[in-house]
C-alpha cells in the first residue's frame, strides 16, 4: 500500500480545512466588533464594556436587581458579587484577598469579563504586569482588575436601569 499519496491528500484537506476555520474566526470577530457598535432593538444599549456578553450582562443585571436604588454604591455592588477586597495580612505581609460572601455566579461573570480584558485589551495587560512589578501576585492582580470591572459595570447598569 501507498500511503504517501492518501496522506499528502489528507495534509492538503486539513490545511483548507485550517484555512476556513481561521477565515470564520475573523469573520466571527469583526461582526462582533460591529454588533458592539450598533445599539440593540430594544432601543437600549445594554452593558457596552469589553467582554460583557450576553450571559454575563444577565447575570450581572440579575444581581443588581430590577431595582438600582437599593445598590448604594459601587462598593454594595462589589461587595454583592463577592469582588470586594478583604484584608488577609499577616504579619509584615500586606495584602488583600476577594470577600467569599456575595453571588458566586456574579463572580464568574466578572472573573470571565476579566480573562477577556487581559487577553484583548492592551491597557489591561499593561496595568496587571505594572501591578506584578510592583510585587503582587498574578491572582492579586486579577482582584484589582475584578474590582475595576464592578465598578465599570455598577455605573453601566445604573444609567441602563435609570434610562
Amino acid at each position: 500500500m501507498n500511503h504517501s499519496r492518501g496522506s499528502s491528500s489528507y495534509a492538503g484537506v486539513t490545511r483548507s480545512n485550517l484555512a476556513a476555520a481561521a477565515n470564520d474566526r475573523r469573520t466571527i470577530s469583526r461582526s462582533i466588533c460591529r454588533s458592539r457598535s450598533t445599539p440593540s432593538s430594544s432601543g437600549r444599549d445594554g452593558i457596552p464594556l469589553l467582554g460583557v456578553g450576553i450571559e454575563h450582562a444577565a447575570q450581572l443585571l440579575v444581581t443588581a436587581g430590577g431595582n438600582p436604588e437599593r445598590l448604594r454604591s459601587e462598593a454594595s455592588f462589589a461587595a454583592l458579587c463577592a469582588a470586594s477586597p478583604i484584608p488577609a495580612s499577616s504579619g509584615k505581609t500586606n495584602r488583600h484577598r476577594l470577600n467569599p460572601a456575595g453571588d458566586r455566579d456574579a463572580n464568574r461573570a466578572l472573573y470571565m469579563i476579566t480573562l477577556v480584558r487581559l487577553r484583548y485589551c492592551p491597557e489591561t495587560k499593561a496595568y496587571t504586569q505594572r501591578r506584578q512589578a510592583d510585587g503582587l501576585s498574578k491572582r492579586e492582580a486579577i482582584r484589582c482588575v475584578k474590582r475595576y470591572v464592578a465598578r465599570q459595570t455598577y455605573h453601566a447598569i445604573r444609567a441602563d436601569l435609570a434610562a
